[in-house]
């Protein structure tokens, strides 16, 4: 099953000290019933000052994001990684950062390097 998000072209989330994940689907039984989830024309993902957010999706499903946009992540230390399962972001741009196509990879070096904030364009 698909679940597309076609008309959001910005996501900004500021200030939120509760926030662990923000794209979560599971059944009743804790398991994911999709197995793909798009942002169709989101064009801009702003994350700042969210310090208990662990990842993004908390889901094993793929995460699609194909527009080229931007990504503001600020002040999210505790973001070990982006997805758990595979991100598609062929546009995307992550200058100074080596990440070979997979946005899990980069987010886990930031939170390795531990950077506060980091500013990318995808």
């Amino acid at each position: 099953m698909m679940k597309s998000i076609p008309q959001l072209r910005e996501l900004k989330i500021r200030e939120c000290e509760m926030l662990s994940r923000i794209v979560v689907e599971e059944n009743e039984m804790g398991e994911s019933s999709m197995d793909k989830v798009e942002f169709l024309q989101l064009e801009r993902l702003v994350l700042i000052s969210i310090p208990n957010l662990r990842r993004f999706c908390n889901s094993t499903h793929t995460l699609e994001l194909p527009w080229p946009s931007e990504m503001d992540l600020r002040f999210c230390r505790s973001m070990d990684t982006f997805s758990l399962g595979y991100v598609s972001a062929p546009n995307l741009l992550l200058p100074g950062i080596s990440w070979n196509g997979d946005l899990n990879n980069a987010v886990q070096s930031l939170h390795k390097s531990h950077i506060a904030k980091h500013t990318v364009e995808w």
